[in-house]
């Protein structure tokens, strides 16, 4: 009866731990003379293709006109470059679907990312899938946590 207990509290130790997610954060500042807060985390394995990774981060600013998020999205296979028409499709789990355009300048080689300023309340619910797009190629990634996105947003509020 002990050993069972024993087995069964380090299933629930251990099933605790991995659910828990840790906030690793690659910039947390203040400007000390504008007072514009930055938070940004590091990039994070967030799913899995057929022929690479998908790597996310997001980041937060804000200012005294307000603020934005934003999330960045890569992958560990070649796509191609990050132009206008590159894209990140999310499929939440309750069927809706949010497709967010490239932002940025056009942006070519291994770390090439797609990223813009999202809506926080739009993507704060469980993804099902992510598809990136980018000038060659897409891949679709099954995420392995639904929850991933949702608690890397709620590392950098403020």
């Amino acid at each position: 009866m002990k050993k069972l207990f024993i087995a069964g509290a380090l299933t629930l130790l251990t099933t605790t731990t991995f659910a828990q997610h840790k906030c690793i954060l690659a910039v947390d500042e203040t400007d000390e003379f504008t007072g514009t807060k930055r938070k940004a985390t590091r990039y994070r394995e967030a799913g899995k293709g057929n022929t690479g990774k998908l790597l996310l981060k997001v980041a937060h600013l804000q200012d005294e006109d307000g603020g934005f998020y934003a999330v960045y999205a890569g992958s560990s296979a070649d796509l191609g470059c990050s132009t206008s028409s590159s894209y990140m499709y999310f499929l939440f789990e309750d069927g809706s679907k949010l497709k967010i355009q490239h932002g940025g300048d056009i942006e070519c080689g291994d770390d090439a990312v797609v990223y813009n300023i999202i809506n926080y309340s739009e993507v704060n619910k469980p993804i099902s899938k992510i598809r990136l797009g980018m000038s060659e190629y897409y891949e679709d990634y099954e995420v392995y946590d639904s929850q991933h996105l949702i608690n890397e947003l709620k590392c950098i509020k403020f």
